[in-house]
C-alpha cells in the first residue's frame, strides 16, 4: 500500500505547477481553472459529490479545498493505494492531466486498454521487477501520448517538462537516483513554467 504519497503528490503538483487561484490560459479549451481544475471538471464533480457546483463557489476554493476532491477524482480513481509507489504518482498526475491516461498506461504496461484500473491492472503493474524502467516507460509514453494532440504546438514544452519531473518525483519516492537527463532538461528550463 502507498497511502503516504498522495500528500507527496498533491503537494509536488499544486506547487510546482498547478498552485494557481481562478485564470484562465490563452489557447486552453479547458477555460476557467484554479489550481488545475478547470469549472468543467469541477462542476460535475460537485454535483456528483452533493457539494456547491457553482462558478462564484469554485472562484472562491483555495488550494487545499482542492485536496480531497483530488483524492476522490484522480488519485482513488486510479486506485493509486493499490498501486507500487512511484507508479503510483505517475499515474494518478497523468490521470489528473488527460482522461486517457489509464488507457495509455495499460497499454504500455500489457493489459486490456479498458480504462478503468482494476485487480489485472494493479497485479500487472506489480509485476515489473525492474521499477526504473517502468518509471522511465510509463513516462515515455505519457510524452508520446502528449504528441498526439493537437494542443501540443501551444502547450507541449510544460507537458513534457511536467511529466519528467513527476519522474524525478517517483525516483525520488522509490529511493533511486533521478537520470542524469531529467536533471539536466530541468535545469535549462524558463521562468515561464514552460
Amino acid at each position: 500500500m502507498t497511502t503516504l504519497n498522495f500528500p507527496a503528490w498533491f503537494d509536488w503538483m499544486e506547487q510546482a505547477f498547478e498552485g494557481q487561484s481562478l485564470h484562465t490560459t490563452p489557447k486552453d479549451p479547458g477555460g476557467a481553472t484554479a489550481f488545475g481544475w478547470t469549472y468543467g471538471t469541477w462542476e460535475g464533480f460537485a454535483k456528483l459529490h452533493g457539494l456547491d457546483p457553482s462558478f462564484e463557489h469554485f472562484a472562491a476554493m483555495q488550494r487545499d479545498d482542492f485536496k480531497t476532491p483530488s483524492r476522490l477524482a484522480f488519485w482513488n480513481a486510479v486506485k493509486a493505494d493499490q498501486l507500487p509507489a512511484g507508479v503510483d504518482v505517475i499515474w494518478c498526475d497523468f490521470q489528473f492531466g488527460s482522461y486517457h491516461a489509464t488507457e495509455v498506461l495499460q497499454g504500455l504496461i500489457g493489459v486490456p486498454a479498458d480504462n478503468a484500473v482494476g485487480n489485472v491492472t494493479i497485479n500487472k503493474a506489480w509485476s515489473f521487477n525492474n521499477k526504473a524502467k517502468l518509471l522511465d516507460d510509463m513516462t515515455a509514453a505519457r510524452k508520446a501520448y502528449y504528441q498526439t494532440l493537437t494542443a501540443y504546438e501551444d502547450f507541449g514544452r510544460g507537458w513534457d517538462r511536467r511529466a519528467d519531473e513527476c519522474m524525478a518525483l517517483a525516483y525520488g519516492i522509490c529511493k533511486l537516483s533521478v537520470p542524469a537527463p531529467v536533471v539536466a532538461a530541468n535545469q535549462v528550463t524558463t521562468g515561464d513554467g514552460t
